[in-house]
């Protein structure tokens, strides 16, 4: 009799369980994801994004770390920061990472020395499917002169990251 009843015991038990995980299953399927098309049909279509609501404008102070032995700003630096500046309007525009793929188009035009400013301007110039160009304006200034001149320009080609 004590066989009989753990037997029934188990046996209500491993019912309990069929019918517990058959309603998990079940509710599971519902709580999937929507399929690509679901998703595209429910989704309002994004809007345009124009060029200066892509805009990015950051400010840097040339220190001596950055400069060389003449005192004027190196290169390096100068592409680290447009390529940062770059990145950023290229990230704003497609909402997600975006890597560099080519920095083109690269004009020094003026010297900048230690203790100026350079200004830099990125914006989204065209975007295709996954890839865009970002133009890049760098401007210097001397802080107590307050007059800016361009010194550099590039254009740079991003792709938007899965």
């Amino acid at each position: 009799n004590r066989y009989t009843s753990m037997t029934a015991s188990l046996e209500a038990l491993q019912t309990f369980m069929a019918q517990t995980l058959r309603g998990l299953a079940g509710r599971s399927r519902e709580a999937e994801s929507p399929t690509a098309a679901e998703t595209q049909e429910q989704q309002p279509p994004r809007p345009k994004k124009t060029s200066e609501a892509t805009k990015v404008t950051m400010t840097e102070l040339i220190l001596p770390s950055d400069a060389s032995k003449e005192g004027t700003l190196l290169e390096g630096p100068l592409l680290k920061w447009m390529d940062i500046c770059a990145c950023l309007c290229a990230e704003r525009f497609s909402g997600v990472n975006c890597v560099t793929l080519s920095m083109d188009d690269i004009h020094f035009m003026k010297h900048v020395r230690v203790g100026e400013t350079v200004t830099l301007v990125g914006r989204v110039h065209q975007a295709w499917k996954t890839s865009m160009e970002v133009g890049v304006t760098v401007m210097r200034e001397q802080l107590d002169a307050g007059s800016p001149e361009l010194c550099c320009r590039a254009t740079s080609i991003f792709v938007a990251k899965d």
